[in-house]
């Protein structure tokens, strides 16, 4: 039996559960992996039910067909995250000059709301706990801090004691998503 592996953490699956998976609508290249939950490239040595999955994809006409029960699945989902960041300085806080702003194209999508928020905590690298819901009072926004050095990693101990010092830069950086529930079914052309 042939496997295809994902590009995220190398796991290996049979081509039935990929093939229900195309047959279903998903594209080859858009699968949550089993083991990692993260969405990955299927690569396989040759195609698939005539649709080449090396680096391409299945098309299809829907993303995901109604259930058993005639209800379509629905999906919490994060279309890109936006973060800032400011300069913090640790006795004073942060300042208002020599922050920036950027856009992360990154796309998260789970079953639960539960999943979601997991996935996105460990995207920004904080623990779930610390993740803000609802924030401004506007429904969906989720909202993560850390404090990362120059390079965009969060501090590690000898940095943060360097920077407590007064002796390192650091900045607070907020990601800041809108998570949306999604219903996905098929359409008519």
């Amino acid at each position: 039996m042939k496997k295809y592996t994902c590009t995220n953490c190398d796991d290996k699956t049979d081509n039935k559960y990929i093939r229900a998976m195309i047959k279903a609508g998903f594209a080859a290249r858009h699968l949550d992996c089993r083991t990692c939950g993260q969405q990955g490239v299927v690569e396989a040595e040759d195609s698939l039910i005539g649709l080449s999955t090396q680096g391409g994809s299945a098309s299809t006409m829907q993303d995901v067909v109604t259930t058993k029960e005639g209800q379509a699945p629905k999906t919490y989902e994060i279309d890109g995250i936006f973060k800032t960041s400011e300069i913090d300085i640790f006795d004073e806080g942060c300042q208002m000059e020599g922050g920036y702003e950027c856009h992360i194209d990154h796309h998260i999508k789970a079953d639960t709301m539960k999943e979601l928020l997991e996935r996105f905590a460990a995207f920004v690298d904080v623990e779930i706990k610390d993740i803000q819901e609802n924030v401004c009072d506007e429904a969906g926004r989720i909202e993560g801090q850390r404090t990362e050095g120059a390079e965009g990693l969060a501090l590690t101990s000898s940095e943060f004691a360097a920077w407590k010092a007064g002796n390192a830069k650091a900045w607070l950086c907020t990601y800041q998503a809108k998570v949306e529930k999604v219903t996905r079914g098929e359409i008519t052309i």
